[in-house]
């Protein structure tokens, strides 16, 4: 409790987000290695016999996918209970001291609706029976509770929707929610295999240390638009050390995340790397409403060049048709000129033995020296005859 006290005291009047037991049970419990050799050596006290039984009975052979968060609470029942019953008693001694606590309480480790509905449940009887064993009306209404949960298995990611039913604000534990993405054992992997896959180009980065943006982001992605589909004003944020990375943040600021935690001395930087991301999402709201007005601008010039294609289409049209009609015309006149140059028959026509033949016929030449023309009329004969013979020299 007076933890919670001086954790409360330290916020005032800002949101404080509580935990509940979450750590696997191998960090509860002594070491059975030590115990038994210490057995084999000196031996064991009362007590102490009592804690290697209780290591012996909950010992798993993965402890990160085991007996831990909600999974605690729902084989021990009042565990959770005993945890806020402490925490909003620690809350109403703020209160009455003129203190303005905001409390957040984060059920961790969630995979169904029905999960953390029964945490939920818990959590509501311990704040109702604290606050109605110690404070009265007054302190009541200045109390602020959320109940939320942790979302850090995939599962719980792609049912988001069902989840925030019952959830008051998501809290992404991207550690947890890397490990059961990858398939890594953090505690394994980053000593043995991660600098082999780094060096090789297999991996960008170590995913413990910068968020996969398109594994693991995307998960986030997905479950915040779910969540947010089902309550609207549901609280998003991250806990975890990818809170306190640049380009993790990053990745959550797109996300639509609210806010994000990291260790005490990540803070700085952690501040500094979030109002960056807001500055980066806030100049590419500019972007649409220049995107517009350049779509308009796009769309009058590409009208402006519809038009001059148009007209340059027509012209070509227009000369193609004088070229045509220039060509049509030309194309006569060399034929003109060829017909009369190779048009043989027009001068053999004037130079047909025919004509030759009736200009030198005989019977021009008989005509004129025709006997009846010298034994005839006289002088008018002879006038005819001559006239006959002007005619046919004409002619020749």
């Amino acid at each position: 409790k007076q933890d919670f006290v001086a954790i409360l005291e330290a916020m005032d009047g800002l949101p404080v987000t509580v935990r509940l037991l979450d750590p696997p049970l191998h960090e509860f419990l002594p070491s059975i290695s030590e115990l038994e050799i210490k057995d084999a050596t000196t031996g064991l006290s009362d007590e102490e016999k009592k804690l290697l039984a209780a290591a012996r009975t909950w010992q798993e052979f993965n402890p990160m996918l085991g007996t831990r968060g909600v999974r605690l609470g729902v084989i021990k029942p009042g565990l959770y209970a005993m945890q806020v019953r402490a925490l909003m008693q620690a809350a109403v001694d703020r209160v009455k001291d003129g203190g303005k606590p905001v409390i957040e309480i984060m059920i961790p480790l969630t995979v169904t609706r029905e999960e953390l509905a029964l945490a939920r449940g818990w959590v509501e009887d311990a704040v109702r029976e604290t606050l109605a064993e110690g404070a009265d009306a007054s302190v009541r209404r200045r109390l602020q509770v959320l109940i939320g949960t942790m979302i850090e298995t995939p599962r719980a990611a792609l049912r988001a929707g069902e989840i925030a039913e019952v959830a008051d604000f998501f809290s992404f534990g991207t550690n947890d929610l890397t490990q059961m993405t990858f398939g890594f054992s953090r505690d394994d992997v980053e000593g043995r295999m991660m600098s082999s896959y780094l060096e090789k180009g297999l991996l960008v980065h170590n995913p413990f240390e910068v968020v996969d943006p398109d594994g693991v982001g995307e998960l986030v992605r997905l479950a915040v638009d779910r969540g947010r589909a089902t309550r609207p004003s549901l609280k998003v944020g991250v806990c975890g050390e990818h809170g306190g990375d640049p380009e993790s943040i990053a990745t959550f600021a797109a996300a639509g995340l609210d806010y994000v935690s990291c260790s005490p001395f990540r803070v700085p930087i952690a501040r500094l790397s979030a109002a960056q991301a807001v500055l980066a999402q806030a100049v590419p709201s500019r972007r649409p409403a220049a995107k517009a007005a350049g779509s308009k601008s796009t769309r009058s010039s590409k009208r402006a060049l519809a038009k001059k294609a148009a007209r340059k289409a027509t012209a070509k049209k227009a000369a193609a048709k004088k070229a045509a009609k220039g060509t049509t015309a030309r194309t006569r006149k060399t034929a003109a000129r060829k017909t009369a140059k190779r048009a043989p028959a027009k001068k053999t026509a004037k130079r047909a033995p025919a004509k030759k033949t009736a200009k030198r016929a005989p019977a021009k030449k008989t005509a004129k020296r025709v006997p009846a023309a010298k034994s005839g009329r006289g002088r008018g004969a002879k006038k005819a005859v001559r006239k006959a013979g002007r005619a046919a020299a004409r002619r020749r």
